[in-house]
């Protein structure tokens, strides 16, 4: 009996289970149930239960996913009939267009490949076009070498756009120079060149090449610069360089290991109007100095700003000897302004006054202060320097030194300077005597004004023997080795000096 009455609620509940009739927990009940998940009759679809379907079968001739209503019907608001050409990427990732027109659905040349940047184009069959898309490149940088037989992927692209190994330099080597159209931004100091085949170059000008004369504004694209002259004399010839807005003596950046050549986006407030940013030494923090005409100032045209003064320098060209084709010829001749006062400028804090040599007068047509006179600093330009003089300064003949810094006071009086006395006789060219010599315009060799009353010992008149001369073993001209071309634009600057014998 013990045992009985231990089953019976055991049985009881078991009974208790089965008469469960909750609707909620009917596991028997026939009536589909909507959002339950599962695919049941009468429903089309319900949350992720759906019968295999496709958009072609619902919406004839569209692509995309069929979706599932919360009513438990068919959603076909993302089916769509594709139309290659609307501008309107249709299902890409359903198997539909891979991009239309414009519409690349968000990809670039970065997804596709080894693919590192380019332009990325869709084709007239709505599929990706990659011939605009650049491979792993080798050489990075504007005018940086390269090999002219690496192929396409050679140069790295700058500025966003393809760039070329370029074979137009003289001395055989190949060079990466960004490819553009007449009106693509080729970044500062740059324009599209058509004549360089649509690479961003420099913009040459000079009357030497039919453009805009040196030392004056010109143009690059729509930008404008200065015409900074570079080369020899002879060539009369530059580089424009764009213009920034910085003034003279105002904060501005140059960094030898960061140029901005070539790179978007510079500010133009960082960079010179109408000059350079000079910096002291380890420094890329400086401030601005303006270009001048050395020549117009020369002749009285000094167009510095109000306590400065335009200083020229053209050097006869001795770093390579013969057979160097530049050897002895004079540099294109460049000029800035030079303050003429003190700590006027935060980076030039010496002033000095500069003055022509040939008439010995300063920018206000004034001579150069009591105690100074006007002397030599470049053996290609007009435009020298006020010197302080000895006390009791040398006459013309009488055995000279060269000042060995700016400190030291000349020694030969203010109208001469301190030369080779005889180039054209002297037994020891080596080391040949040096002496006062008076200055003279070499543009008249013999019988020149400067010269007059100057004989040797035998009586013979001085003769104006222009610097470039000096320094030649003949003392004629310099001369190109190879090619025999003759230098056409000498120094302007000469001293009176005995005959040749």
């Amino acid at each position: 009996m013990r045992n009985y009455l231990i089953l019976v609620p055991v049985f009881l509940s078991f009974f208790l289970l089965s008469c469960d009739d909750s609707s909620s927990n009917n596991t028997n009940n026939n009536t589909p149930q909507c959002g339950n998940g599962i695919l049941e009759a009468g429903e089309q679809c319900d949350g992720f239960g759906i019968q295999p379907v496709s958009c072609d079968s619902l919406v004839e001739g569209s692509l995309g996913f069929v979706y599932c209503n919360l009513d438990c019907t068919y959603d076909t608001g993302q089916c769509a009939v594709c139309v290659c050409g609307d501008d309107l990427a249709c299902a890409p990732d359903a198997g539909g267009e891979e991009c239309d027109g414009t519409d690349l659905n968000n990809k670039s040349c970065s997804d596709f490949g080894t693919f590192t940047g380019g332009t990325l184009s869709c084709s007239s069959s709505c599929t990706f076009d990659t011939s605009g898309c650049l491979g792993a490149c080798q050489v990075s940088g504007y005018m940086e070498q390269c090999d002219l037989e690496g192929g396409e992927d050679e140069c790295c692209p700058l500025n966003g756009m393809p760039s070329d190994c370029t074979n137009y330099w003289s001395d055989g080597n190949g060079r990466c120079l960004q490819s553009c159209a007449e009106d693509d931004d080729c970044g500062w100091n740059l324009s599209c060149v058509s004549g360089l085949g649509h690479h961003c170059y420099k913009s040459l000008c000079g009357e030497g090449i039919g453009s805009t004369a040196v030392n004056a504004p010109c143009a690059i694209g729509s930008k404008t610069g200065y015409c900074f002259p570079t080369g020899l004399a002879m060539d009369d010839a530059g580089t424009c360089q764009e213009n920034g807005t910085a003034s003279a003596g105002d904060p501005c950046v140059r960094d030898p290991y960061d140029p901005v050549e070539g790179e978007t986006g510079v500010d133009p407030s960082t960079q010179c109007d109408q000059g350079f940013c000079m910096t002291e030494t380890g420094l890329i923090q400086g401030a601005c100095v303006e270009y001048c005409d050395p020549v117009a100032a020369a002749q009285g045209n000094d167009n510095c700003p109000e306590n400065y003064n335009c200083l020229g320098y053209s050097r006869i060209y001795e770093d390579n000897p013969a057979p160097h084709p530049d050897y002895l010829f004079r540099t294109a001749e460049v000029g800035y302004c030079q303050p003429m006062l003190d700590d006027l400028h935060p980076i030039l804090t010496e002033g000095m006054l500069t003055c022509n040599i040939l008439t010995g007068l300063t920018r206000d047509a004034s001579p150069c202060p009591t105690g100074q006179g006007c002397k030599i600093l470049g053996r290609g330009s007009l435009m020298g320097k006020c010197g302080v003089l000895d006390a009791v300064p040398l006459q013309v003949g009488e055995a000279c030194t060269l000042p060995a810094n700016s400190t030291v006071s000349y020694n030969c009086e203010a109208t001469l300077n301190c030369a080779v006395a005889d180039p054209f006789n002297d037994p020891n060219p080596e080391s040949p005597v040096m002496a006062c010599a008076a200055i003279c315009d070499p543009g008249t060799y013999s019988s020149n004004t400067a010269c007059i009353g100057l004989t040797d010992g035998s009586g013979n008149p001085f003769v104006c023997l222009s610097l470039s001369r000096f320094l030649t073993e003949d003392h004629e001209l310099p001369m190109a080795s190879g090619t025999g071309t003759v230098e056409t634009h000498p120094s302007p600057v000469g001293l009176c000096v005995p005959p040749p014998q």
